[in-house]
């Protein structure tokens, strides 16, 4: 029977996870077609095998639930079975050392193994996916102890918390296996939750930190196309129109260009460095900033991203060699910054050196600097009516264009919080489930209860107290593991797979909602 339930689970499942892939995807190619290029074709496409192995994975642990319960069940012996109060702590909790409790320490103590061990090529996948998986699962088993703890917790406080409340809490441990089970399914959906809030909570604010520091201007002018990279190319000479202007102090001419290097696709952001130098804030993570954009001004050095270095293995004072319209440039790196243009690499030239490699004169943005004091709106409506409509231009200020990009980027991230609810719905629903079997297996003891007097309203009572202490031990811990597995997925699979350092950021206001929920 759990077997059939499972399979019928399983395809229904498999239905859902693909509509739900399709919704994301989707939200994913607006989001980084916005910022970044057309990614082109980005119909869905199922792996047959993954199915397939996904399909058998959930009616196997199906599969084996039942049979572990029905083992249990089976070696109840018939005279206790009908006798008046089965002895259910007998079977399903004891306060020794448990096999759970040693596979729990094994599984945690697993995870600084496996985060502090070199990357192998054949294990990379594992090593990335398995330290958050592997944290939660330990926890998880772990839940019979956090549920004793609590339970001691309680007994210490004696009468004055109630009777209602000390019948709740001996219950806890009576059933302490349930309780744990109980426990351990909303540690498990609470941490996933908090996992996915804590890295995209930390993903979005280091980005719009990137955005603040290093993209900063008056006002931006580009073609009207949306997006950061996706401009249709203009006229240098309209740099010389905008300065011309009053109040312009300063213009950067930007080009974003894709470069073939080595095996990949990275970008080659050329800029006027001399101007840029003075109103940029670059989070370094190797070099002065001062230093490495005077290198970079004069044409000697470049400035390449961290995941660049991470690729490709070339930090400060290595060579990289650029492969260039008539042959190659090579050219020393004077530091490595942050910057969240390209996951494969970027490396920021000065423009006069862009332009004698590769003879390519044109512009996707000019950022406008101007003196204090300026008028920014009526600067705006002065370019827009010079330059826009014969060049088709869009002018935004400053502000104007960080809360666009900075909202582009968190609308790659709005399809992802979905897995955040799905995660505690599914946690709730194992809730729910554990506690209406253990209230219909203690429906003897309840009708006792309400013989000798108890009243419908002390009987919920006590019912939705023991639900609330096993809350507060899955969510409360749910919510501290999360944050530990959020960490790992920052540290394994932002710096292994795409070379971004993260620092970790949580949005404590969402972490609290949901473990308040």
């Amino acid at each position: 029977g759990g077997a059939v339930i499972g399979s019928v689970a399983a395809l229904l499942g498999l239905g859902l996870g693909s509509a739900l892939a399709k919704l994301m995807l989707g939200g994913m190619e607006d989001g980084v077609a916005s910022i970044y290029m057309n990614v082109g074709d980005s119909r869905l496409r199922l792996d047959a095998p993954l199915l397939v192995s996904c399909f058998l994975l959930g009616s196997l642990a199906t599969a084996c639930a039942a049979y572990i319960a029905a083992r249990s069940t089976a070696r109840v012996p018939p005279v206790e079975s009908l006798a008046a109060a089965v002895n259910v702590s007998r079977y399903l909790g004891h306060s020794r050392v448990s096999l759970a409790d040693v596979v729990g320490l094994i599984v945690l103590g697993a995870v600084p193994l496996l985060t502090g061990s070199p990357q192998l090529p054949f294990l990379r996948t594992v090593q990335v996916a398995a330290p958050p998986a592997l944290l939660l699962l330990g926890a998880a088993l772990l839940a019979p102890r956090v549920v004793q703890v609590l339970h001691w917790l309680l007994a210490r406080a004696g009468r004055s918390l109630g009777v209602a409340t000390l019948m709740a809490n001996k219950n806890l441990t009576r059933d302490l296996m349930r309780s744990a089970i109980t426990a351990g399914a909303l540690i498990m959906g609470m941490g996933m939750a908090t996992g996915f809030a804590v890295f995209i909570s930390s993903f979005v604010r280091s980005a719009d930190q990137w955005v603040e520091q290093s993209v900063p201007a008056d006002l931006f002018v580009t073609s009207s196309a949306p997006g950061l990279v996706t401009h249709t190319p203009l006229p240098a000479a309209l740099a010389e129109q905008i300065a011309s202007t009053p109040t312009v102090q300063g213009v950067e001419r930007v080009r974003f260009a894709d470069l073939s290097y080595r095996t990949t696709t990275i970008k080659l952001l050329s800029n006027d460095v001399a101007v840029y130098a003075r109103h940029a804030k670059l989070i370094m993570v190797q070099g002065e900033q001062a230093d490495v954009l005077r290198e970079v001004g004069a044409g000697r050095a470049a400035l390449v991203n961290e995941s660049f270095a991470r690729h490709f293995g070339l930090w400060r004072g290595d060579h990289v060699v650029l492969p260039t319209e008539h042959g190659s440039l090579e050219l020393r790196i004077a530091g490595v910054n942050v910057d969240y243009l390209s996951d494969q690499g970027v490396v920021l030239l000065d423009r006069a050196l862009y332009l004698q490699h590769w003879q390519d004169a044109t512009v996707d943005m000019f950022k406008v600097h101007t003196a204090p004091g300026t008028d920014l709106a009526r600067l705006r409506q002065t370019l827009a009516e010079k330059l826009g409509e014969h060049y088709d231009l869009l002018v935004l200020t400053g502000r104007e264009f960080t809360d666009k990009l900075t909202g582009q980027i968190d609308k790659i991230f709005t399809i992802m919080r979905a897995l955040q609810a799905v995660a505690l719905v599914i946690a709730v629903m194992g809730v729910i489930n554990a506690l209406s079997a253990n209230v219909h297996d203690r429906t003897r003891e309840i009708g006792i209860l309400r013989a000798v007097g108890m009243l419908r309203g002390q009987v919920r009572k006590l019912i939705v107290i023991e639900a609330a202490l096993i809350g507060l031990c899955g969510a409360v811990v749910g919510a501290l593991v999360g944050i530990g597995a959020g960490r790992l997925i920052l540290s394994s699979a932002a710096v292994e797979v795409v070379g971004w350092t993260i620092p970790l950021a949580p949005d404590w206001l969402s972490v609290l909602e949901m473990t308040v929920v």
